[in-house]
């Protein structure tokens, strides 16, 4: 009876210390919770403070420009004495075969003496003038008459625009040219979404379907072939964190990008994203943005560009230097016809 009772007392004792140990360890462990979740609150606000503040703050590098005189075109001016057309290729125009139908189109007759220019518009201090379609008729070279084609009358003379003598960098060499979204065509926007991220206005920043399949797909390939990141994540990514592939900066990433996703709109997010994105290089310049890269690439405004021309950009976002037309023609093109499909 004596030794069952000391059972008795054993089995009591090593089940209420299991209690108090299981107790302990749940009181440990709820008290990690409760730590862990005021910090991750703390943190999650001072981030959300410090992206909005930087987000909202943050200026694109954009240099200082310093023109020449622009050229004044009137009757009994030599075009070959005014350099013309070596101008107008210093200023992007794009000689064609007949009719100009975008801004920075030009053609030229030789047999009958006759010059078409759709001159770009002209945003410069003290310098206002919209776009418009002229006529040079010329009569052994000297222009004989300056005609508005939009209008069909005579003008005294018409100035192009000023080239660029010198540009002023302050930190980085980045050529860009900032717009505002309702300057971009929105077949370019689509063609840009097709290309990185089509669940854009699906997703609040990240993409777990994206990430699930990009980790398949590069499963599969055995090596890294496709990215998972949304386009929210690649402009938090541009606008302040480094290049560098860690864990931990792929999760302050994460939070980024959905604070940003939680305090923007999506047209603020895109507008933020067509003025940031790297298309490329013009010798040791940088070209960034949109606008930039259809000036430089084709010498037209987004607004002027082709469905192809659209295609070609938006496709060079993956790789702007593997996939540039004027370096790697046949991959661009390519690489356009995906995006086309798409």
């Amino acid at each position: 009876m004596l030794s069952l009772a000391f059972k008795l007392i054993r089995i009591f004792l090593d089940t209420h210390m299991q209690r108090i140990f299981w107790g302990i360890v749940g009181l440990v462990f709820l008290s990690l919770l409760a730590t862990g979740s005021v910090l991750g609150w703390q943190f999650y606000h001072k981030l959300e403070h410090d992206v909005v503040t930087r987000f909202s703050d943050h200026r694109w590098e954009v240099p200082s420009k310093i023109y020449a005189q622009p050229l004044l075109l009137y009757p009994g001016l030599n075009i070959a004495d005014a350099d013309l057309f070596a101008q107008l290729a210093r200023l992007d125009y794009q000689r064609v075969e007949k009719n100009i139908r975008a801004r920075g189109d030009y053609w030229y007759d030789s047999e009958t003496g006759e010059v078409h220019i759709f001159l770009r518009e002209s945003r410069y201090p003290g310098r206002q003038r919209p776009a418009r379609q002229i006529a040079l008729y010329l009569d052994e070279g000297h222009i004989e008459r300056v005609v508005d084609l939009d209008h069909g009358t005579g003008l005294l003379f018409i100035e192009t625009e000023p080239e660029i003598i010198t540009r002023l960098y302050a930190q980085a060499w980045e050529e860009r040219r900032v717009v505002k979204f309702h300057e971009v065509p929105s077949l370019l926007v689509k063609a840009l979404l097709a290309a990185e991220d089509h669940r854009f206005f699906e997703h609040k920043g990240v993409d777990l379907w994206r990430v699930f399949g990009a980790a398949w797909t590069n499963l599969v390939a055995g090596r890294t072939v496709q990215g998972g990141s949304t386009l929210t994540q690649q402009l938090i990514k541009n606008f302040f964190l480094s290049p560098e592939r860690t864990l931990r900066r792929k999760l302050v990433e994460v939070c980024m990008a959905v604070i940003v996703e939680n305090n923007y709109s999506k047209l603020q997010i895109l507008e933020n994203y067509l003025n940031e994105i790297y298309l490329g290089q013009r010798g040791a310049k940088s070209i960034f943005g949109i606008w930039e890269a259809a000036r430089f690439y084709f010498g037209k405004e987004p607004r002027d560009l082709t469905l192809g021309e659209m295609a070609l950009l938006a496709g060079m976002i993956k790789a702007p230097n593997r996939y540039a037309p004027n370096r790697h023609p046949e991959r661009a093109i390519q690489r356009r016809a995906q995006i086309v499909h798409r």
